[in-house]
């Protein structure tokens, strides 16, 4: 490793070990915090930061792992519970932001890629904002968490249909690749039923995968295992690999219903040393001069607008399951700050060449928007909503 190579990685670790507290000062999301610090350190380091082997390296291991978390998280108990019906309304409310989100780009005149950005949706944020008012374990909560869940799966489909698209259009080759992917996906469900039935007859066995804290921590040996797995499948079936990780994580979580340890070990080398450097290194992979143009923050915040008013009238749809409106106010704003995948679908757009670098500041500037003000909106109406109960409270006493 060269001298300036080993002072640039230790610039960004010390990035990742100090934002956490200054994010907290300030009030935003950590990752928020490490994008700001890797713009900000592009100014110091601008002629060298793009060339750094092994920074490019731990972030793409970092983003990896950070979707292979991402499909962990989704508690597949929870999906089958819900039923069909509600089931179908959920989708067919991310069927209404996709119609809605290709009928505003068009009249914007967006990149067909901005389907994608009002479409996408992750649990990531969700889930801890909804653990810091404590309405994860309440039925409003849990049904949140299925429309949050339901949302990034269909992102993810999304993301990968338009890379075959944008790869080789409507082709015989498209038409290849869809099999494949098709073949991709009975692949993995074969070969977690193949695992859930040699749990049933060994459950010991399940041990091996799910075990941590031992000298050999083979819980987390058999995970990075089963992310690389289908991280590789996917790279064959020339998909994205994060496409690969998330339905690797997914999967696991299908088979292994004790999976809290598993993800607290993974999540503390994730969370703790690579996903930081990811975001850090987002930041570092922008022009600086992107955000100094009011053009992009103007844009930012009509697109931040624009997401959320979308979901609002894609929202209406929940009125077919008698859903109270309060509860319906709140699914926009909840479903509308997926920081984590609309930084990774920027980063992508750019590395396809589908939009500019301008149009990537413009969503990444949205992701930092939208992950700071929708969630502080979801708390002020959460702690207004238990003001007025109080206040019923208190009178009826």
């Amino acid at each position: 490793m060269a001298a300036e190579e080993a002072i640039v990685l230790l610039l960004v670790v010390i990035g990742a070990f100090l934002m956490p507290f200054v994010s907290r000062i300030i009030r935003v999301p950590s990752a928020v915090g490490e994008i700001i610090y890797g713009i900000a350190l592009g100014f110091v380091i601008s002629d060298i930061a793009h060339s750094v082997p092994i920074i490019n390296f731990l972030s793409e291991f970092g983003f990896i792992l950070l979707m292979y978390l991402a499909g962990m998280e989704i508690d597949t108990d929870d999906l089958k519970k819900a039923g069909r019906r509600p089931i179908l309304i959920y989708a067919a409310y991310f069927g209404l932001i996709a119609l809605l989100g290709f009928a505003v780009s068009k009249i914007l005149g967006q990149p067909g890629y901005y389907v994608l950005i009002y479409l996408t949706t992750s649990i990531g944020l969700l889930y801890a904002v909804l653990n810091e008012l404590e309405m994860k374990k309440t039925s409003l909560g849990q049904e949140l968490l299925i429309i949050g869940s339901i949302g990034e799966i269909i992102s993810l489909i999304g993301l990968t249909i338009f890379t075959l698209l944008h790869q080789s259009g409507f082709s015989q080759d498209t038409a290849v690749q869809v099999a494949q992917l098709a073949l991709f996906v009975v692949a993995a469900i074969f070969i977690m039923k193949c695992f859930q039935l040699l749990i049933w007859w060994l459950p010991s066995l399940s041990r091996f995968f799910i075990s941590t804290g031992n000298v050999t921590e083979t819980g987390i040996r058999s995970n990075f295992l089963n992310m690389f797995v289908f991280v590789a499948l996917a790279a064959l079936l020339n998909l994205e690999m994060i496409v690969g990780a998330f339905i690797g994580g997914l999967l696991f979580a299908l088979v292994f219903k004790e999976k809290t340890a598993i993800q607290s070990g993974m999540g503390t080398f994730g969370y703790g040393f690579l996903i930081p450097i990811f975001f850090i290194e987002v930041g570092l992979s922008l022009d600086p001069q992107v955000f100094m143009g009011i053009g992009v923050i103007i844009e930012a915040l009509l697109l931040s607008v624009m997401i959320v008013t979308i979901r609002f009238a894609a929202a209406l749809i929940f009125l077919a399951i008698d859903m109270s409106l309060r509860d319906i106010v709140l699914i926009p704003f909840s479903t509308s700050f997926a920081l984590t995948l609309l930084v990774a679908i920027a980063k992508l757009g750019q590395e396809m060449g589908v939009i500019s670098d301008h149009h990537s500041g413009v969503i990444l500037l949205t992701a930092i928007l939208t992950a700071v003000i929708n969630p502080a909106i979801i708390r002020s109406m959460r702690r207004h909503a238990s003001g007025i109960r109080s206040r019923i409270t208190y009178d009826r006493t």
